[in-house]
């Protein structure tokens, strides 16, 4: 065949091939998140690490879809979870918790600074809605709430009045 013949296309034009499963859901997946997977919401790692455990415990009672509207996360993101198994160093779960536990703290300052009263947890670590809300009263027995004189006391007023 010479070479400056041109073949036209639909001879050299072979049947598309039939697409795997896993090539179906990653074009639909592409066309569903452009930009990558950014999840919304986050869970703790102990809500990665229960999901697991619940989804192999019992199967049939905990389906990507249950375990979707129990932690109210979207089903991909359970199917995301329960397809991963990296599981971190010792070091490296140490440093997770503490990262979690900061980024506990600083909502709980948000919240606090918006009006909301903190979990006592959040509280004892030292997110307070203002300063003087975290003193120390006292019993509730001392004289704002008990009179101090036998004179103020209304139960001994109308103990008297009766007799």
């Amino acid at each position: 065949m010479p070479r400056n013949l041109k073949v036209s296309d639909e001879e050299t034009k072979q049947p598309p091939r039939k697409k795997e499963h896993w090539q179906i859901q990653k074009e639909a997946l592409k066309e569903k998140f452009p930009e990558g997977w950014m999840p919304r919401k986050r869970l703790s790692p102990d809500a990665v690490e229960g999901i697991r455990a619940l989804h192999t415990q019992f199967p049939e009672q905990y389906t990507t879809q249950s375990l979707a509207a129990q932690f109210e996360v979207s089903p991909e993101a359970i199917r995301r979870i329960l397809r991963t198994k990296w599981t971190p160093r010792t070091e490296e779960e140490m440093e997770r918790q503490a990262r979690w536990f900061s980024r506990g703290k600083n909502i709980w300052a948000q919240m606090a600074a918006l009006g909301k009263k903190p979990p006592r947890k959040w509280r004892e670590e030292g997110v307070v809605r203002e300063p003087h809300f975290n003193k120390k009263r006292g019993p509730r027995t001392e004289w704002p709430y008990v009179p101090r004189w036998h004179e103020q006391s209304s139960q001994r007023k109308l103990g008297e009045k009766l007799l």
